[in-house]
């Protein structure tokens, strides 16, 4: 299989299904190391208390409290197990954007070089 014979579709075919493997390998790469080292980490989180949450909206209103518990949802997903399910997501995203690319882009559009 020379890859400057192929189409644009059979390309893209190939793409995407390479980056699903590798993505989804990576996802279970990082699951897997995670489950061996939630036992030994401890993490520290600051609590949220009342107190803390009302200074939050006295000095910045009920949009901060928000801003805040946005941000602390989005740093979650780069930690631990939820980062495993980020890379997954992520990876399929990536692949069926390349397979919708792939179905609407015509046969006629080859690389003859």
């Amino acid at each position: 299989m020379n890859w400057k014979t192929l189409n644009i579709k059979t390309r893209l075919h190939i793409l995407a299904s390479s980056t699903l493997l590798f993505g989804l390998g990576s996802s279970l790469m990082i699951y897997m190391i995670e489950l061996h080292t939630q036992d030994d980490e401890m993490e520290y989180t600051i609590d949220v208390t009342k107190k803390s949450l009302r200074d939050m909206e006295v000095i910045g209103g009920k949009a901060n409290v928000l801003a805040s518990e946005l941000i602390d949802w989005f740093n979650g997903l780069w930690h631990g197990q939820t980062l495993a399910y980020t890379v997954a997501f992520i990876t399929i995203a990536i692949s069926v954007g390349m397979l919708i690319v792939a179905y609407y882009s015509s046969n006629d559009f080859d690389y003859d070089a």
